[in-house]
């Protein structure tokens, strides 16, 4: 309302809150903004600084078809009467998810160009995460932190699910692995392993860590591979119709679990053994063809060497032969026991076999369980990215071991099939994935059989046409990994295009990032001339240009 007092014309809003929710998601935003309208179908903007409403193009379009999705997943109306997202300057967190006002850091919402096409996947994650918090975290939320997984875990679930929709490629499913192997697995390898559900009370700052998302997201994608995802649906939608509006405990979704799917007694022993146990299994696959018959044996032990009694899961596998006669077989086999057998008819010897597809279960497989022909075959032809990444990092061994024990050059067979990887793979996640992974290698130089396929990738990658962020992002790999190549034309041709003022966005990072991995007094010098050019044209060719920085030893 408006009214005058001493002489000033003042306004005087009343907050009305008509909907119960946790009163650690109440925001207010106070600034000068501009709305831009997303959907109608409930009152739903982002506000953005004045003059910045053309750079929300693509936060716009994306938020719409992640409402759309999220609201038909979960089967339900979206929870709120309201949705703003507002882009907050500097904003530390990144995002958070408060009830109906969604706040974002302004250069994680809005794009700096027009032409910036990897911006999307940025605007893509975390609006999808923030997204799927209204239902979880904010319309159902934990009862207390030690259930923190009930907010972080499912809001990862859900945003994940909506995210790969609106992308339609396997770029979620390679992140999915990425995290897995570069975030989760270190954690629970650590001395900071602990259960899903953790008792007692937990400091909140302890609650948000890889175990709470990460882990939380793959149990509930264990349980989708157990009931199938439109039984896994009708769970979510139940629950969300039982506890909307109120706290709740782990006891709270699983006695919904069983309610809906009428599966309490092969159910109870899985979620014991992901709530209360700490780690994951490693499993030893073995097996023996003969008469037609395939003896599958998957022996498993837990991470965390105290832990007793075995985890309870559902293994995807897939067996493949490529030569006469020719098969592919799925089969789902379940483990819940220290040791399992199964038999499994197959008209001949398999040529590979997929011990894991899409990472359906939450487990590490022993290395040494896997034989290097068998390794070859499936990085070069498996049709799951994530097992094609997979078998090529086990094959590069200490060539892509971050924490390197001793510079071991993979065999001849096995560089063959890396460089076919990186120069074919039809996913550019999975290129760009063992690319960047070459990167960060602690040999102080790469075999020089990368030289020459590099410099042609950094140039013009081949057969990835039909997804230009991903043609732009093996590019952009391509050229920091040729940092770490003895490569004469290559890292002038690199260092040339630096020095460069009018560089597509797009690929400043990886001129840039090449030249810090180059580590010469010529690179570094055109570097510290980029940052001043750069800066120049704008904060967005700023900031990729300062991100290199980190990568140089000099």
């Amino acid at each position: 309302e408006k009214f005058t007092e001493g002489g000033q014309n003042l306004r005087r809003v009343h907050w009305k809150q008509d909907q119960v929710h946790s009163p650690y998601l109440i925001a207010v935003a106070i600034s000068q903004l501009e709305p831009v309208l997303v959907n109608e179908d409930i009152p739903s903007n982002l506000w953005v600084p004045p003059h910045r409403k053309g750079d929300a193009f693509v936060a716009q379009d994306v938020l719409k078809g992640l409402y759309n999705f999220q609201v038909g997943y979960t089967g339900t109306r979206f929870p709120f009467s309201k949705l703003d997202v507002v882009a907050v300057p500097r904003f530390f967190w990144s995002g958070m998810e408060n009830s109906s006002v969604i706040f974002e850091r302004t250069s994680k919402l809005l794009v700096d160009h027009k032409n910036d096409h990897t911006a999307r996947t940025r605007i893509v994650g975390l609006l999808s995460h923030e997204l799927a918090h209204q239902y979880f975290g904010d319309w159902v939320t934990c009862a207390w932190w030690n259930d923190i997984w009930l907010n972080e875990g499912f809001a990862t679930y859900l945003g994940g699910l909506a995210a790969d929709d609106y992308a339609d490629n396997d770029e979620y499913e390679i992140w999915l692995t990425r995290a897995l192997l570069e975030g989760y697995f270190a954690e629970e390898d650590g001395p900071n392993s602990h259960p899903l559900v953790v008792k007692g009370n937990v400091p909140v700052d302890e609650a948000f860590d890889s175990t709470s998302y990460t882990k939380g997201m793959n149990v509930l994608r264990m349980l989708e591979l157990w009931l199938t995802k439109p039984e896994m649906k009708k769970v979510l939608k139940a629950y969300l119709e039982k506890h909307g509006g109120k706290a709740v405990t782990s006891d709270d979704f699983f006695k919904v679990v069983y309610e809906t799917t009428k599966k309490e007694k092969e159910l109870k022993p899985f979620k014991e053994a992901w709530l209360h146990k700490k780690g994951y299994p490693v499993i030893f696959p073995d097996t023996q063809f003969s008469g037609g018959k395939l003896t599958v044996k998957i022996r498993q032990q837990p991470n965390q060497s105290g832990e007793k009694g075995p985890f309870v899961f559902k293994l995807p596998i897939v067996i493949h032969r490529a030569t006469e006669p020719t098969y592919t077989k799925e089969e789902l086999i379940t483990v819940d026991k220290p040791e399992v057998t199964v038999t499994i008819d197959v008209p001949a010897a398999p040529q590979w076999i997929n011990w894991n597809k899409n990472f359906g279960a939450l487990v590490k497989v022993n290395p040494t369980s896997l034989n290097e022909d068998r390794l070859i075959d499936a990085a070069r032809y498996d049709e799951d990215p994530t097992w094609r990444l997979l078998t090529t990092l086990q094959l590069l061994g200490e060539l892509g071991n971050k924490t390197q024990i001793e510079e071991t050059r993979p065999t001849d067979a096995a560089m063959g099939a890396i460089l076919d990887v990186i120069q074919k793979d039809p996913s550019p996640y999975v290129r760009e994935a063992v690319l960047q992974r070459l990167a960060n290698t602690r040999f102080k130089k790469l075999p020089s059989e990368f030289a020459k396929p590099l410099f042609d990738l950094a140039k013009r990658p081949t057969d990835l046409n039909e997804d230009p962020a991903g043609y732009i992002r093996v590019r952009v790999a391509a050229m920091e990994t040729l940092g770490r190549v003895d490569a004469p034309d290559a890292h002038k041709w690199l260092i040339d295009e630096l020095g460069k003022r009018e560089i597509d966005i797009n690929y400043l990072r990886g001129y840039a990032a090449a030249a810090a991995r180059i580590g010469s007094a010529a690179s570094l010098g055109t570097l510290r001339a980029a940052l001043v050019t750069q800066k120049g044209r704008g904060m967005g060719y700023y900031r990729r240009t300062a991100s290199a920085l980190p990568l140089s030893n000099n």
